[in-house]
């Protein structure tokens, strides 16, 4: 597929949230797993699909479809494949929640996506970052879970990490720094806003579980194992920074 031009460009860097949309997601039933690289967020929600309550936002892109371990995406269950212009009226009808261009190419959350997994009785999850998860905070949906997954300790992390490359990081000495700092900031911003739910993922069967009893049985963490999860945070964080003070000397 084609590039965006410079006006489609400007439409995708100007778009803010509108109102409307905002209103229709107040009568939206979500739940959103956020937290660092490599906490285990996509093998939680394919653990949760299994419940039958659950259904993955599909998001959309302008970019061509592509094989995954030979396996050729599929509109509308990889992604919803979409043109430039099908993209850039869609921006202009503000029919999405957020939009970015990723390489030249339109990636976006469409309300409709929300709307339609609510209308079939299920519950709308999603994997985002955690600025993402803050505007969703920001619009004040009343059935709105944000929980952010937390792996156990800084060694598991690491072996998840190198678990991904191979057996090493990955990156050059920069790229490996680069990515911790904004673990750094992701943790922070969980220990700092209470509106994240921490949950810590020692297994992702498990934590599966603990997140369907949030979200589909109206369950709440106890004050204990948020203490807990908070206690994990600080001392990965620091980890974490001791980790970058090494590589930087």
């Amino acid at each position: 597929m084609a590039q965006m031009d410079e006006t489609t460009t400007q439409l995708v860097a100007q778009y803010q949230t509108p109102e409307s949309v905002i209103e229709r997601l107040r009568s939206v039933k979500a739940v959103i797993l956020t937290g660092i690289t490599a906490a285990g967020k996509d093998t939680i929600m394919n653990d949760m699909l299994d419940d039958g309550r659950f259904v993955k936002v599909i998001t959309s892109t302008t970019r061509d479809p592509r094989a995954n371990n030979g396996i050729m995406e599929q509109d509308g269950v990889d992604y919803y494949f979409l043109t430039i212009e099908q993209a850039a009226q869609k921006i202009k009808d503000g029919e999405y929640i957020e939009v970015a261009n990723v390489h030249g190419r339109i990636y976006g959350s469409l309300v409709a996506e929300y709307e339609r997994i609510n209308t079939d009785g299920k519950i709308a999850m999603s994997n985002v970052d955690y600025q993402g998860a803050v505007n969703f905070l920001n619009f004040a949906m009343p059935d709105l879970l944000v929980l952010f997954v937390v792996p156990p300790s800084f060694e598991v992390w690491i072996e998840r990490l190198t678990g991904r490359s191979g057996g090493s990081l990955g990156g050059n000495k920069e790229d490996i720094i680069n990515r911790f700092r904004s673990a750094e900031k992701e943790l922070a911003h969980a220990l700092n806003d209470p509106r994240f739910v921490p949950v810590m993922n020692f297994n992702s069967d498990d934590t599966a579980k603990e997140i369907i009893d949030y979200a589909a049985n109206g369950t709440s963490p106890t004050p204990e194992s948020i203490n807990q999860a908070h206690q994990v945070i600080k001392d990965l964080s620091k980890s974490i920074t001791d980790y970058i003070a090494q590589l930087e000397t």
